[in-house]
């Protein structure tokens, strides 16, 4: 006999043709479906209900303290969709809308509900269907019979269960939610296929916010099968025994359509016994780890580039704790002192400080710890060798939140072989500064001899032409021996002493300009020039040496200048200071040449082989004019010529003096 299948619309007219109020909502609480009993009980239309959250068509009564009822109502459906198994609400007051004379009211009526799961193909809730039957005549008679005589019955009995479940139901939705909002995430698989019972947020944001109430885990979670986690399941439910896992990795799709990233982990399987004795399902209990294991990897990298560096660098590195004791040390530390780390942590280093250094050395890094000021200290070390090499010592302080210490940072460097060479080129230019000074002052009285003697034989009458020229070269040469030995005597004083002496007394610049510019003319009779004097030049200052100034610039200006350009000399006296420019017409100065003009031993490359000097004249010239507190500078254009300027306070030397 071959079964035929049954008409679907059979099973429309069953449910549309009962006498009991029916209704069919789907996982979000929606109408899907409602009969014409349920209609007429509700007071309801079709076209208002379908696609409507049943509890926006009937809404919140005010009537109902703590709305109690709406929530013993919306608890049962969330049993059906938790468990995949029915429900029953055996008393429950719930107002509907109903017409009357015109008007819509709100009429209380005592329903009996009953809940049934409708499941899909994978056995998951799709429909709920609601069965309810109006017990309000039933109740209202009960209540008018409760004058007479105590509730009994049916009725009575269902109210004081419903009234204890209320209580429970009470109970276990605190309890979930403090199961839901556990800082780790927890749920609670049942059955040996290790179905999803509960799962509270923290595991639902593991997974990804994935929908896995009422499904085995290998259907809810297929990525974690092929990683061995549901082999260990079936251990722990066949066993009985717990298993802890630590730091373990574990892949999963927390983007829907993304692909599998990777979580580390640390839980807890264990097993929930029932009443006999057998395990009947798993409690998991863990915490998400990744960001904890991320952040210590990225601490231990950040250790390994410190660690690098530290033996990379060429010098002795250190780390001291607040107190001042030796706690680390780099190998180019141990290898120097030729001992092992035991060997110089604490207070041991100081065996190795120079006994002459070593009071200095802890004098300052006492004063360091104390103060939280930078360590800075130069000192000597003895080599594993024995030999003692100088060092500097460096250290800055890392403070807490609150300002203490808590350690030092420190290196050693070794400037042994800095120090002998600089120490040797001092000797050799002490020795140098000496042997000029000497030779220079040792010569300066014989060619002060041959100038005054040429200077003698030049006023005879009865030289021939040829004896006079001889006789001006002998006072030229002379005389231009005696400025170098002068120049040399300055540059010797300059460097010795750090500046030139000067003897400041009320003077007048413009005479002194006057004849320092008659005596230069002499030597170059055959040039043009010219002096100008304007307004107050008198001050204060050293009159032999503001000579020298004047004297080397133009000196320098004849030099530097084609024999047909004239050179000027101006003094211009200002409120505050003097004024002295000298100006000649030659080929424009780099500024690379002007940055080294003031340099020692730094020669223009213009002047004449007979002219060129050795070039301390304006390296002397600066000297001067910045012990009198002036400045001296240059400006060179073509086409413009080249001007140097010299401002000389008139009270500058006084107070530089």
């Amino acid at each position: 006999m071959v079964k035929q299948p049954v008409d679907a619309s059979i099973y429309q007219a069953v449910f549309e043709s009962s006498p009991n109020p029916y209704m069919v909502l789907d996982r979000g609480l929606r109408f899907v479906a409602a009969n014409a009993a349920y209609l007429r009980a509700t007071g309801a239309t079709l076209d208002t209900l379908l696609g409507q959250n049943l509890f926006d068509a009937f809404p919140h009564d005010p009537q109902d303290p703590g709305n109690q009822n709406a929530r013993l109502l919306r608890d049962s459906l969330e049993r059906v969709l938790a468990s995949r198994t029915a429900d029953v609400i055996a008393y429950i007051p719930y107002r509907v809308p109903k017409e009357r004379d015109g008007q819509l009211v709100h009429e209380e009526r005592v329903w009996s509900a009953t809940h049934l799961p409708l499941l899909d193909e994978h056995g998951d809730v799709q429909f709920i269907l609601q069965h309810t039957v109006d017990v309000t005549d039933l109740h209202d008679a009960q209540e008018a019979a409760a004058d007479r005589r105590r509730e009994t019955g049916v009725l009575q009995r269902a109210r004081q269960v419903q009234e204890v479940n209320y209580s429970l139901d009470a109970e276990r939705q605190y309890l979930r939610r403090l199961f839901d909002q556990a800082p780790g995430f927890v749920a609670v698989l049942t059955g040996a296929e290790h179905t999803f019972d509960l799962v509270n947020a923290a595991y639902r944001r593991l997974i990804g916010n994935r929908d896995v109430v009422g499904k085995p885990v290998r259907r809810a979670l297929p990525e974690v099968a092929e990683q061995g986690f549901i082999r260990v399941l079936d251990q722990v439910f066949a066993s009985g025994v717990p298993y802890v896992g630590h730091d373990m990795p574990v892949r999963l799709e927390r983007r829907p359509g993304g692909g599998l990233e990777e979580v580390v982990v640390d839980f807890v399987y264990q097993p929930l016994v029932d009443a006999e004795g057998r395990v009947s399902g798993i409690f998991v209990q863990g915490h998400d780890i990744t960001a904890q294991k991320r952040l210590e990897a990225e601490r231990e990298s950040l250790r390994e580039e410190q660690r690098f560096l530290t033996e990379s660098i060429p010098q002795q590195v250190w780390t001291a704790d607040g107190e001042g004791g030796l706690i680390s040390a780099n190998r180019r530390v141990l290898d120097y002192f030729g001992v092992p780390a035991t060997g110089v942590l604490g207070t041991r280093w100081q065996q190795f400080v120079h006994p002459e250094d070593l009071a200095r050395c802890l004098d300052r890094w006492e004063r360091s710890l104390a103060t939280g000021e930078d360590y800075d200290v130069e000192f000597r070390l003895r080599r594993a060798d024995g030999e003692y090499r100088w060092h500097i010592g460096r250290a800055v302080a890392m403070h807490e939140a609150g300002g203490a210490i808590s350690r030092w940072f420190g290196t050693n460097t070794d400037v042994d072989d800095r120090r002998r060479v600089e120490d040797e080129l001092r000797q050799r230019a002490a020795y140098e500064r000496q042997l000029i000074g000497i030779v220079s002052h040792d010569l300066r009285n014989p060619i002060s001899a041959i100038i005054m003697a040429a200077q003698l034989l030049a006023r005879a009458d009865d030289l021939s032409e040829r004896q006079a020229r001889a006789v001006s070269r002998i006072v030229s040469s002379a005389d231009r021996a005696g400025r170098l030995l002068r120049d040399f005597l300055d540059f010797t004083q300059a460097r010795t002493l750090g500046r030139l002496p000067i003897l400041p007394r009320p003077t007048d610049i413009g005479q002194i300009a006057r004849h320092v510019f008659d005596e230069v003319r002499v030597m170059h009779p055959h040039r043009a020039a010219a002096i100008e004097t304007e307004g107050d030049t008198q001050g204060v200052w050293d009159a032999d040496r503001i000579a020298q100034v004047i004297g080397n610039l133009l000196s320098n200006a004849y030099q530097h200048s084609p024999s047909s350009a004239a050179v000027h000399l101006r003094t211009r006296g200002e409120p505050l200071e003097v004024v002295i420019e000298v100006h000649n017409e030659g080929a424009p100065i780099t500024q690379d040449d002007i940055g080294r003009f003031f340099q020692p031993f730094e020669r223009g490359e213009l002047a004449t082989s007979a002219e060129r000097s050795v070039g301390l004249g304006l390296f002397i010239a600066k000297q001067i004019v910045e012990a009198h507190r002036g400045t001296i500078s240059v400006e060179s254009q073509a086409g413009q010529g080249t001007t140097f300027r010299v401002r000389l306070p008139r009270q500058g030397a006084a107070a530089a003096d």
